[in-house]
């Protein structure tokens, strides 16, 4: 037990050690995205919105809160769209591993809806995330994570990857790729600190 707790505090003071060049965990972020869903065989296209952002409290913790908004397009289909729409709020726990790596563990809590012209459905859920920001030049950044979503008595796995470069001070232009079980997601965004 002596052990683990030396190992730990040896780990803690190694991280701080490690803090080289600090990533800004307050922001705010906006971006467009297009999906392409895989529904039983059926290739269906999705375009939408996703505003977010991360405000930091601590030197290790923030909090996070999200709202998206995407419209499947089924007319061909089914002769109307379907409306996806979520909002998550959450805890991150941010610390270095490297002079240039964060590794960013998050909780959070989702609410997402679908909705058609004859019915409606909402659920609430939880989001599991693990996340890498690595420092690639002194403008920009990759970002590299993993999240387990439950929701809709269902649970998906999602992987993505961003890269964010910085035009002025504080203000990124980003592009990223995501994929889960059934969907594969591009954006491109902004994203400003403060």
């Amino acid at each position: 037990m002596r052990k683990i707790m030396a190992l730990a505090c040896l780990a803690m003071a190694v991280s701080h050690q490690l803090r080289a060049e600090d990533f800004n965990y307050s922001y705010i972020d906006a971006q467009y995205t297009t999906s392409n869903i895989d529904v039983g065989g059926l290739n269906l296209d999705s375009k939408g919105y996703a505003i977010g952002g991360s405000v930091a409290l601590s030197e290790n913790i923030a909090l996070t809160a999200g709202y998206e908004d995407e419209t499947v397009d089924s007319t061909y289909l089914l002769g109307f769209d379907i409306d996806m729409s979520s909002f998550d709020f959450g805890i991150d726990y941010h610390a270095p591993v490297a002079p240039t790596t964060d590794v960013v563990i998050g909780f959070g809590v989702m609410n997402a809806e679908v909705s058609m012209p004859i019915i409606s459905e909402d659920d609430t859920g939880n989001v599991i995330s693990a996340e890498l920001r690595h420092r690639l030049a002194p403008k920009a950044e990759l970002n590299i994570g993993v999240s387990r979503v439950d929701i809709f008595d269902d649970s998906s796995t999602n992987f993505g990857f961003a890269l964010l470069v910085e035009i002025i001070n504080d203000f990124h232009f980003g592009i990223g790729y995501g994929s889960s079980d059934d969907i594969d997601s591009i954006g491109f965004g902004i994203r400003a600190g403060f």
